[in-house]
């Protein structure tokens, strides 16, 4: 299986709520362990040694990588074009960033204004929705996901990551790819087991599972519980539309050589 998970007991879960503070929701009764396994590589998955608390996947909110790869999918499932992707991930992107930083010493001017607001989106239309950056960890793991008409790839360069002179991931540098309908199959997977758990989960609380100590409103996680059950089907419906030659032309221009005035 690709995307993997595993929610925490919801005893334990309610354990961690304190009296007179906020009580838990529906994101908050998805705390877990999630990691995702790109063939002989699994991301989010840390290097022995490295272990918060004995744990050795990342733990958080599952709903959150839920979130972000529905948020993701749409653009994930855009095939770029080829002369585009090498800009994606590794050393190419790497020099097209930096060439943007020298492009803005140079029109620092000019910056907010028009034309320097256009080549700033057109750089982000091209990994927005693509790069998942996992910025709510402390130290989060990276990875870079697009399309071809084929396939979805996946790459990822965490070798900066380091605890205690350790690599911190194991999911250090590389690539991976699967057929686009494996890709589906796979996000759809784990959409209905998530779920499926959370749609248990709601009736034990339903039933009183918690303490009448902690706050929650039943009415919204029953409701939130309904909203997230449709969010594969809005994603997989909806259809990003980017504007390839715009961003070709403005990576054309940034990475042009400076003009010595």
């Amino acid at each position: 299986m690709l995307i993997n998970f595993k929610l925490a007991p919801l005893d334990t879960i309610a354990a961690s709520a304190k009296p007179g503070q906020p009580g838990l929701n529906w994101f908050a009764l998805t705390e877990g362990e999630y990691w995702i396994e790109l063939g002989e590589s699994t991301l989010f998955e840390y290097s022995e040694g490295t272990w918060p608390d004995g744990r050795r996947h990342c733990r958080y909110k599952v709903a959150r990588l839920h979130e972000d790869l529905m948020g993701m999918l749409p653009s994930i499932l855009e095939p770029v074009p080829a002369s585009l992707v090498p800009y994606l991930s590794g050393e190419r992107a790497a020099a097209c960033w930096e060439a943007w930083t020298s492009w803005c010493d140079r029109h620092a001017g000019e910056l907010g204004e028009g034309h320097a607001l256009e080549l700033e989106e057109a750089l982000l239309a091209l990994t927005s929705g693509r790069q998942h950056l996992a910025g709510y960890l402390a130290q989060p793991t990276r990875f870079v996901s697009w399309s071809d008409e084929t396939n979805v790839h996946f790459a990822w360069d965490n070798r900066h990551d380091t605890m205690h002179g350790q690599q911190l991931w194991t999911a250090q540098y590389g690539q991976f790819h699967l057929a686009r309908r494996d890709f589906i199959e796979e996000v759809q997977t784990f959409h209905t087991r998530l779920m499926d758990q959370m749609a248990e989960r709601v009736e034990q609380v339903l039933a009183g599972a918690l303490s009448p100590e902690i706050r929650i409103d039943i009415d919204y996680l029953v409701r939130e519980q309904a909203r997230r059950y449709e969010a594969f089907h809005d994603a997989l419906n909806q259809e990003a539309q980017t504007n390839w030659q715009i961003v070709e032309a403005a990576i054309e221009e940034i990475m042009a050589p400076a003009v010595v005035r």
